[in-house]
Protein backbone atom coordinates (compact mmCIF):
# COMPACT_ATOMS: atom_id res chain seq x y z
CA UNK A 1 0.00 0.00 0.00
CA UNK A 2 1.45 3.34 -0.83
CA UNK A 3 2.66 5.72 1.99
CA UNK A 4 -0.06 8.05 0.88
CA UNK A 5 -2.78 6.08 2.21
CA UNK A 6 -2.41 6.76 5.78
CA UNK A 7 -3.84 10.21 7.61
CA UNK A 8 -1.58 11.90 9.53
CA UNK A 9 -2.38 11.19 12.93
CA UNK A 10 -1.50 13.47 16.26
CA UNK A 11 1.28 13.03 18.05
CA UNK A 12 -0.50 11.63 21.10
CA UNK A 13 -2.27 8.81 18.84
CA UNK A 14 1.09 7.41 17.65
CA UNK A 15 1.85 3.67 18.22
CA UNK A 16 4.13 2.30 21.22
CA UNK A 17 7.02 0.52 20.39
CA UNK A 18 6.17 -2.39 21.70
CA UNK A 19 3.86 -2.92 19.28
CA UNK A 20 6.18 -3.65 16.69
CA UNK A 21 6.85 -7.49 16.32
CA UNK A 22 10.45 -9.38 15.82
CA UNK A 23 11.73 -9.34 12.80
CA UNK A 24 11.45 -13.13 12.47
CA UNK A 25 7.75 -12.78 11.26
CA UNK A 26 8.88 -11.53 7.85
CA UNK A 27 6.98 -12.95 4.66
CA UNK A 28 8.59 -16.12 3.59
CA UNK A 29 10.87 -15.66 0.38
CA UNK A 30 8.43 -18.19 -1.75
CA UNK A 31 6.04 -14.92 -1.51
CA UNK A 32 8.45 -13.64 -4.45
CA UNK A 33 7.09 -15.91 -7.41
CA UNK A 34 3.63 -15.13 -6.14
CA UNK A 35 4.18 -11.30 -7.05
CA UNK A 36 6.14 -12.28 -10.36
CA UNK A 37 2.85 -14.26 -11.13
CA UNK A 38 0.38 -11.38 -10.05
CA UNK A 39 2.89 -8.69 -11.76
CA UNK A 40 2.66 -10.79 -15.06
CA UNK A 41 -1.46 -11.13 -15.06
CA UNK A 42 -1.32 -7.62 -15.36
CA UNK A 43 -2.56 -6.28 -11.93
CA UNK A 44 -0.87 -3.28 -9.35
CA UNK A 45 0.68 -5.06 -6.58
CA UNK A 46 1.48 -3.81 -3.52
CA UNK A 47 4.60 -5.15 -1.73
CA UNK A 48 4.16 -7.47 1.05
CA UNK A 49 5.98 -5.82 4.28
CA UNK A 50 8.35 -7.99 5.85
CA UNK A 51 8.08 -6.93 9.72
CA UNK A 52 4.50 -5.56 11.11
CA UNK A 53 3.29 -2.16 9.89
CA UNK A 54 0.85 0.34 11.71
CA UNK A 55 -1.71 1.35 9.62
CA UNK A 56 -3.70 4.51 11.05
CA UNK A 57 -7.49 4.03 10.03
CA UNK A 58 -8.64 7.18 11.51
CA UNK A 59 -7.06 9.86 14.51
CA UNK A 60 -8.34 7.52 17.15
CA UNK A 61 -8.12 4.16 16.34
CA UNK A 62 -4.88 2.19 14.74
CA UNK A 63 -5.12 -1.68 13.08
CA UNK A 64 -1.98 -3.43 13.50
CA UNK A 65 -1.30 -5.52 10.62
CA UNK A 66 1.20 -8.30 10.93
CA UNK A 67 3.52 -9.93 8.14
CA UNK A 68 1.45 -11.02 5.23
CA UNK A 69 1.86 -14.76 3.86
CA UNK A 70 0.64 -13.94 0.34
CA UNK A 71 1.04 -10.38 -1.69
CA UNK A 72 -1.99 -8.40 -1.81
CA UNK A 73 -3.42 -7.54 -5.66
CA UNK A 74 -4.79 -4.46 -5.58
CA UNK A 75 -6.99 -2.51 -8.62
CA UNK A 76 -7.06 0.80 -7.51
CA UNK A 77 -3.78 2.66 -5.94
CA UNK A 78 -5.07 4.19 -2.38
CA UNK A 79 -6.03 7.64 -2.16
CA UNK A 80 -3.76 10.57 -0.70
CA UNK A 81 -4.20 11.61 2.53
CA UNK A 82 -6.56 14.37 2.66
CA UNK A 83 -9.64 11.72 1.38
CA UNK A 84 -9.27 10.32 4.88
CA UNK A 85 -10.38 13.67 6.96
CA UNK A 86 -14.24 12.54 6.96
CA UNK A 87 -15.85 9.36 6.30
CA UNK A 88 -14.43 8.38 3.48
CA UNK A 89 -15.91 4.95 3.44
CA UNK A 90 -19.49 5.88 2.99
CA UNK A 91 -18.52 7.75 -0.60
CA UNK A 92 -20.24 6.09 -3.17
CA UNK A 93 -18.96 6.49 -6.85
CA UNK A 94 -20.58 6.62 -9.97
CA UNK A 95 -19.91 6.11 -13.93
CA UNK A 96 -21.24 5.51 -16.96
CA UNK A 97 -19.11 5.36 -20.80
CA UNK A 98 -21.89 4.26 -23.00
CA UNK A 99 -19.76 4.10 -26.03
CA UNK A 100 -16.75 2.04 -24.67
CA UNK A 101 -18.66 -1.82 -25.23
CA UNK A 102 -18.85 -0.62 -29.32
CA UNK A 103 -15.33 1.61 -29.77
CA UNK A 104 -15.26 1.22 -34.06
CA UNK A 105 -12.32 -0.90 -34.55
CA UNK A 106 -10.23 1.72 -35.57
CA UNK A 107 -10.56 3.48 -32.46
CA UNK A 108 -13.11 6.20 -31.22
CA UNK A 109 -14.73 7.41 -28.32
CA UNK A 110 -17.01 7.52 -25.74
CA UNK A 111 -18.49 9.97 -23.31
CA UNK A 112 -17.94 9.38 -19.57
CA UNK A 113 -19.18 10.85 -16.49
CA UNK A 114 -18.66 10.67 -12.47
CA UNK A 115 -20.04 11.99 -9.56
CA UNK A 116 -19.65 10.99 -6.10
CA UNK A 117 -22.20 11.10 -3.02
CA UNK A 118 -22.17 10.87 0.82
CA UNK A 119 -24.81 8.79 2.42
CA UNK A 120 -22.59 8.91 5.84
CA UNK A 121 -23.74 11.83 8.62
CA UNK A 122 -20.04 13.36 7.94
CA UNK A 123 -18.66 15.81 5.26
CA UNK A 124 -15.80 13.99 3.23
CA UNK A 125 -13.04 14.84 1.09
CA UNK A 126 -11.19 15.87 -1.08
CA UNK A 127 -11.91 12.52 -2.51
CA UNK A 128 -9.91 10.51 -5.60
CA UNK A 129 -10.69 8.09 -7.87
CA UNK A 130 -8.78 5.86 -10.04
CA UNK A 131 -9.87 4.20 -13.69
CA UNK A 132 -8.03 1.35 -14.95
CA UNK A 133 -7.14 2.89 -18.56
CA UNK A 134 -7.10 0.43 -21.57
CA UNK A 135 -3.36 0.66 -22.45
CA UNK A 136 -2.96 -3.01 -21.69
CA UNK A 137 -3.58 -4.09 -25.72
CA UNK A 138 -1.16 -3.88 -28.27
CA UNK A 139 -1.75 -0.96 -30.54
CA UNK A 140 -4.36 0.66 -28.24
CA UNK A 141 -3.81 4.23 -26.55
CA UNK A 142 -6.78 6.47 -24.47
CA UNK A 143 -6.59 9.86 -23.29
CA UNK A 144 -9.44 11.83 -20.78
CA UNK A 145 -10.88 15.34 -21.14
CA UNK A 146 -11.18 18.03 -20.07
CA UNK A 147 -8.40 17.76 -17.60
CA UNK A 148 -10.14 19.92 -14.74
CA UNK A 149 -13.42 20.71 -14.76
CA UNK A 150 -16.28 22.30 -12.05
CA UNK A 151 -13.75 20.84 -9.01
CA UNK A 152 -12.55 18.08 -10.36
CA UNK A 153 -9.10 17.62 -11.71
CA UNK A 154 -7.68 14.96 -13.72
CA UNK A 155 -4.13 13.53 -14.35
CA UNK A 156 -3.08 10.25 -15.57
CA UNK A 157 -0.43 7.08 -14.46
CA UNK A 158 0.80 4.59 -17.21
CA UNK A 159 -2.54 2.24 -16.04
CA UNK A 160 -5.02 4.64 -14.73
CA UNK A 161 -6.50 7.63 -15.24
CA UNK A 162 -6.94 9.91 -11.55
CA UNK A 163 -9.75 11.87 -10.85
CA UNK A 164 -9.50 14.40 -7.35
CA UNK A 165 -12.84 16.47 -6.16
CA UNK A 166 -10.90 18.80 -4.42
CA UNK A 167 -14.18 20.43 -2.46
CA UNK A 168 -15.56 19.03 0.97
CA UNK A 169 -18.88 16.40 0.03
CA UNK A 170 -21.39 17.25 3.02
CA UNK A 171 -23.45 14.61 4.38
CA UNK A 172 -26.44 14.10 1.95
CA UNK A 173 -24.85 15.82 -0.85
CA UNK A 174 -22.86 14.67 -4.19
CA UNK A 175 -20.27 16.64 -5.82
CA UNK A 176 -20.55 18.18 -9.38
CA UNK A 177 -21.02 15.60 -12.53
CA UNK A 178 -17.93 15.24 -14.32
CA UNK A 179 -18.77 14.76 -17.80
CA UNK A 180 -16.17 14.70 -20.75
CA UNK A 181 -14.76 12.53 -23.28
CA UNK A 182 -12.84 9.03 -23.35
CA UNK A 183 -11.29 8.69 -26.25
CA UNK A 184 -9.96 5.21 -27.92
CA UNK A 185 -7.25 5.32 -30.52
CA UNK A 186 -5.72 2.17 -32.50
CA UNK A 187 -2.91 1.53 -34.44
CA UNK A 188 -3.91 -2.15 -35.05
CA UNK A 189 -7.64 -2.55 -36.48
CA UNK A 190 -8.02 -5.94 -34.46
CA UNK A 191 -11.04 -6.76 -31.97
CA UNK A 192 -10.26 -5.97 -28.13
CA UNK A 193 -12.90 -6.66 -25.05
CA UNK A 194 -12.08 -6.09 -21.46
CA UNK A 195 -13.15 -4.29 -18.47
CA UNK A 196 -12.08 -1.12 -16.86
CA UNK A 197 -12.68 -0.76 -13.48
CA UNK A 198 -13.77 2.79 -11.26
CA UNK A 199 -12.72 2.12 -7.78
CA UNK A 200 -11.81 4.91 -5.02
CA UNK A 201 -10.32 4.63 -1.83
CA UNK A 202 -10.43 3.30 1.58
CA UNK A 203 -13.22 0.82 0.50
CA UNK A 204 -12.94 -0.86 -2.72
CA UNK A 205 -15.98 -3.44 -2.23
CA UNK A 206 -19.81 -3.10 -2.75
CA UNK A 207 -21.29 0.56 -4.03
CA UNK A 208 -17.39 2.23 -4.29
CA UNK A 209 -16.76 -0.07 -7.50
CA UNK A 210 -17.68 0.20 -11.06
CA UNK A 211 -16.79 -1.89 -13.81
CA UNK A 212 -16.85 -0.59 -17.63
CA UNK A 213 -17.31 -3.26 -20.42
CA UNK A 214 -14.90 -2.19 -23.11
CA UNK A 215 -14.96 -3.70 -26.99
CA UNK A 216 -14.26 -2.85 -30.24
CA UNK A 217 -16.36 -3.83 -33.54
CA UNK A 218 -15.46 -6.09 -35.99
CA UNK A 219 -16.25 -3.33 -38.38
CA UNK A 220 -16.00 0.30 -38.78
CA UNK A 221 -19.59 1.30 -39.82
CA UNK A 222 -22.65 -0.62 -39.25
CA UNK A 223 -24.90 -1.40 -42.62
CA UNK A 224 -27.82 -2.66 -41.47
CA UNK A 225 -30.54 -3.23 -44.00
CA UNK A 226 -28.47 -1.16 -45.93
CA UNK A 227 -25.92 -4.03 -46.39
CA UNK A 228 -28.48 -6.27 -48.05
CA UNK A 229 -28.81 -3.66 -50.81
CA UNK A 230 -26.22 -3.52 -54.40
CA UNK A 231 -27.94 -0.53 -55.52
CA UNK A 232 -30.04 2.11 -53.01
CA UNK A 233 -31.04 5.33 -54.81
CA UNK A 234 -34.08 8.17 -53.84
CA UNK A 235 -36.24 8.06 -56.78
CA UNK A 236 -34.17 6.76 -59.55
CA UNK A 237 -32.87 3.90 -60.56
CA UNK A 238 -31.69 3.81 -64.58
CA UNK A 239 -29.93 0.49 -66.23
CA UNK A 240 -28.67 1.59 -69.41
CA UNK A 241 -28.34 -1.23 -72.42
CA UNK A 242 -29.62 -5.02 -71.68
CA UNK A 243 -25.86 -6.09 -70.87
CA UNK A 244 -25.51 -5.57 -67.00
CA UNK A 245 -25.21 -8.46 -64.39
CA UNK A 246 -26.10 -7.85 -61.26
CA UNK A 247 -25.43 -10.57 -58.48
CA UNK A 248 -25.79 -11.25 -54.40
CA UNK A 249 -28.05 -8.50 -53.15
CA UNK A 250 -31.79 -6.09 -53.10
CA UNK A 251 -32.01 -3.02 -55.58
CA UNK A 252 -34.53 -0.62 -54.41
CA UNK A 253 -35.15 3.15 -54.00
CA UNK A 254 -37.47 5.51 -51.62
CA UNK A 255 -40.95 4.90 -52.03
CA UNK A 256 -42.35 5.46 -55.34
CA UNK A 257 -39.00 5.30 -57.35
CA UNK A 258 -38.82 4.84 -60.99
CA UNK A 259 -37.46 1.57 -62.09
CA UNK A 260 -36.17 1.14 -65.52
CA UNK A 261 -34.70 -0.84 -67.29
CA UNK A 262 -33.86 -3.40 -64.53
CA UNK A 263 -32.82 -6.57 -65.29
CA UNK A 264 -35.30 -9.26 -65.06
CA UNK A 265 -33.46 -11.62 -62.70
CA UNK A 266 -32.84 -9.02 -59.94
CA UNK A 267 -34.31 -9.12 -56.78
CA UNK A 268 -36.21 -5.71 -55.65
CA UNK A 269 -36.40 -5.15 -52.04
CA UNK A 270 -39.89 -4.58 -50.51
CA UNK A 271 -40.91 -0.96 -49.39
CA UNK A 272 -40.19 -2.11 -45.91
CA UNK A 273 -37.02 -3.17 -46.85
CA UNK A 274 -36.25 -0.28 -48.94
CA UNK A 275 -37.71 1.74 -45.96
CA UNK A 276 -35.42 0.51 -43.04
CA UNK A 277 -32.50 0.33 -45.66
CA UNK A 278 -32.72 3.85 -46.23
CA UNK A 279 -32.80 4.97 -42.30
CA UNK A 280 -29.77 2.40 -42.10
CA UNK A 281 -27.89 4.09 -44.74
CA UNK A 282 -28.10 7.48 -43.68
CA UNK A 283 -26.62 6.39 -40.17
CA UNK A 284 -23.94 4.80 -42.12
CA UNK A 285 -23.07 7.85 -43.92
CA UNK A 286 -23.24 9.99 -40.95
CA UNK A 287 -21.00 7.35 -39.17
CA UNK A 288 -18.15 7.60 -41.90
CA UNK A 289 -18.53 10.71 -42.32
CA UNK A 290 -17.73 11.38 -38.55
CA UNK A 291 -15.20 8.84 -38.37
CA UNK A 292 -11.65 9.61 -37.49
CA UNK A 293 -8.80 10.73 -36.66
CA UNK A 294 -8.42 10.80 -40.02
CA UNK A 295 -5.32 11.18 -42.20
CA UNK A 296 -5.05 13.73 -45.02
CA UNK A 297 -4.66 11.73 -48.43
CA UNK A 298 -3.78 13.52 -51.88
CA UNK A 299 -6.73 14.34 -54.43
CA UNK A 300 -5.28 11.77 -56.81
CA UNK A 301 -5.14 8.31 -55.45
CA UNK A 302 -3.52 6.44 -58.12
CA UNK A 303 -0.10 5.10 -57.50
CA UNK A 304 -0.95 5.29 -53.65
CA UNK A 305 -0.75 2.08 -51.14
CA UNK A 306 -2.53 3.18 -48.33
CA UNK A 307 -2.59 1.02 -45.24
CA UNK A 308 -5.99 0.36 -43.11
CA UNK A 309 -6.88 3.84 -41.45
CA UNK A 310 -9.18 6.81 -42.07
CA UNK A 311 -8.39 8.93 -44.77
CA UNK A 312 -9.83 12.57 -45.43
CA UNK A 313 -9.27 14.78 -48.08
CA UNK A 314 -11.44 18.29 -47.97
CA UNK A 315 -11.63 18.71 -51.97
CA UNK A 316 -12.51 16.15 -54.55
CA UNK A 317 -11.01 13.16 -54.98
CA UNK A 318 -9.74 11.28 -58.41
CA UNK A 319 -8.41 7.77 -59.45
CA UNK A 320 -6.21 7.09 -62.46
CA UNK A 321 -4.23 4.32 -62.45
CA UNK A 322 -4.16 1.92 -59.64
CA UNK A 323 -4.75 2.35 -56.40
CA UNK A 324 -3.61 -0.03 -53.72
CA UNK A 325 -5.23 -0.94 -50.29
CA UNK A 326 -2.66 -3.25 -47.97
CA UNK A 327 -4.38 -5.11 -45.30
CA UNK A 328 -1.00 -6.37 -43.62
CA UNK A 329 -2.48 -9.74 -43.11
CA UNK A 330 -5.15 -9.04 -41.38
CA UNK A 331 -8.75 -10.11 -42.83
CA UNK A 332 -10.83 -7.42 -40.23
CA UNK A 333 -8.34 -4.40 -42.00
CA UNK A 334 -10.58 -1.51 -42.93
CA UNK A 335 -10.50 1.41 -44.52
CA UNK A 336 -12.91 5.03 -44.67
CA UNK A 337 -11.88 6.96 -47.64
CA UNK A 338 -13.47 10.71 -46.82
CA UNK A 339 -13.92 13.00 -49.54
CA UNK A 340 -15.62 16.87 -49.25
CA UNK A 341 -16.51 16.77 -53.00
CA UNK A 342 -16.97 14.26 -55.48
CA UNK A 343 -14.91 11.06 -56.50
CA UNK A 344 -14.48 10.09 -59.69
CA UNK A 345 -12.25 7.45 -61.07
CA UNK A 346 -11.06 7.48 -64.66
CA UNK A 347 -12.26 5.10 -67.15
CA UNK A 348 -9.52 1.15 -66.65
CA UNK A 349 -8.67 2.91 -63.23
CA UNK A 350 -8.56 0.07 -60.62
CA UNK A 351 -8.59 -0.83 -56.84
CA UNK A 352 -6.39 -3.78 -55.90
CA UNK A 353 -6.82 -5.40 -52.79
CA UNK A 354 -3.64 -6.93 -50.97
CA UNK A 355 -2.59 -8.73 -47.85
CA UNK A 356 -5.62 -9.78 -46.78
CA UNK A 357 -7.86 -6.84 -47.64
CA UNK A 358 -11.65 -7.39 -47.90
CA UNK A 359 -14.18 -5.58 -50.39
CA UNK A 360 -16.47 -5.26 -47.66
CA UNK A 361 -14.27 -3.33 -45.51
CA UNK A 362 -13.73 -0.55 -47.55
CA UNK A 363 -16.04 2.19 -47.34
CA UNK A 364 -16.36 5.64 -49.41
CA UNK A 365 -17.65 8.53 -47.99
CA UNK A 366 -18.70 11.39 -50.33
CA UNK A 367 -20.35 15.01 -49.59
CA UNK A 368 -20.39 15.46 -53.62
CA UNK A 369 -21.08 12.99 -56.84
CA UNK A 370 -19.76 9.23 -57.20
CA UNK A 371 -18.79 8.95 -61.13
CA UNK A 372 -16.90 5.57 -61.81
CA UNK A 373 -15.07 5.47 -65.54
CA UNK A 374 -15.51 3.19 -68.36
CA UNK A 375 -14.23 -0.60 -67.91
CA UNK A 376 -13.01 0.54 -64.02
CA UNK A 377 -12.42 -1.51 -61.37
CA UNK A 378 -14.16 -0.56 -58.14
CA UNK A 379 -14.18 -2.42 -55.15
CA UNK A 380 -16.20 -1.09 -51.72
CA UNK A 381 -19.53 0.79 -50.25
CA UNK A 382 -19.91 3.59 -51.57
CA UNK A 383 -22.20 6.19 -49.73
CA UNK A 384 -22.86 9.02 -51.52
CA UNK A 385 -24.43 12.29 -51.18
CA UNK A 386 -25.30 13.12 -53.97
CA UNK A 387 -25.93 10.73 -57.41
CA UNK A 388 -23.88 7.71 -58.20
CA UNK A 389 -22.74 7.14 -61.95
CA UNK A 390 -21.54 3.83 -63.31
CA UNK A 391 -19.97 4.26 -67.06
CA UNK A 392 -20.15 1.42 -69.58
CA UNK A 393 -18.38 -1.86 -68.66
CA UNK A 394 -16.87 -1.29 -65.59
CA UNK A 395 -16.42 -3.92 -62.82
CA UNK A 396 -18.16 -2.84 -59.22
CA UNK A 397 -17.29 -5.44 -56.42
CA UNK A 398 -19.38 -3.49 -53.35
CA UNK A 399 -22.50 -1.08 -52.92
CA UNK A 400 -23.79 1.80 -54.51
CA UNK A 401 -26.09 3.24 -51.68
CA UNK A 402 -27.64 7.23 -51.95
CA UNK A 403 -30.32 8.27 -50.25
CA UNK A 404 -30.42 11.95 -51.48
CA UNK A 405 -30.35 11.16 -55.50
CA UNK A 406 -30.92 8.44 -58.54
CA UNK A 407 -27.91 5.61 -59.36
CA UNK A 408 -27.56 5.11 -63.20
CA UNK A 409 -25.67 2.09 -64.71
CA UNK A 410 -24.46 1.06 -68.00
CA UNK A 411 -24.01 -2.29 -68.79
CA UNK A 412 -22.20 -2.89 -65.73
CA UNK A 413 -21.11 -6.72 -63.90
CA UNK A 414 -21.97 -5.57 -60.32
CA UNK A 415 -21.64 -8.35 -57.11
CA UNK A 416 -22.13 -7.98 -53.21
CA UNK A 417 -18.65 -7.91 -51.12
Amino acid sequence: MSAESSAAAPAESAAPAESAEPAENAAPAENAATAESAAAAGFAETAAPRASSTLRVSRRSMLTVGAWSVPVIALAVAAPAAAASGAASTMRVAATAPGLPSIPTLGGSSSFTLQLSNSGSQASGPQTVWVSRLTGFAGLTDSMGPADLDGWSVSETADHFVFVYGAAIAPGASSTLWSGTWGVAKTTPAAYSGISTVTMSPSSSGANVVSLPFATTSNAIALGEAGNYLILANMAITVVGGASHLTGGLVGGNVGAAMTNIPGDVVLGTPAQNLQARSDAIAAYNAATAAGPATLVAAELGGQTLAPGVYHQTAALGLTGVLTLDGGGDANAVWIIQSGGALTTAAASSVKLVGGAQASNVFWVTVGAVTIGGVAGFVGTALSGAAITVGEGANVVGRLLTTTADVTISNVTQSAP
